[in-house]
């Protein structure tokens, strides 16, 4: 296991597992002023992936991963409304 995975991983308030990029896509698409639901159509993916990739279930691969990415990029460190 790697780090942050296993009975030690942070864990969100309903005692689900968490990862970082989750952690960083919720902060972001918050930032950003976006439902799940809006990130998903921007995203070109269904809610369930969004969900799951901010609960740490799963993690975005491909041309999703890439467009996580950008999405991060774009939003991480820009404040709402800008």
């Amino acid at each position: 296991m790697t780090p942050g995975q296993g009975r030690d991983a942070p864990r969100n308030p309903r005692g689900k597992r968490t990862s970082d990029l989750g952690r960083r896509l919720t902060k972001a698409r918050l930032a950003a002023g976006l439902t799940q639901a809006q990130l998903a159509e921007t995203l070109g993916v269904g809610l369930t992936a969004v969900r799951q990739w901010e609960s740490g279930r799963a993690a975005p691969r491909g041309l999703y991963a890439a467009a996580v990415a950008r999405f991060l990029d774009e939003h991480a460190a820009r404040p709402r409304g800008r």
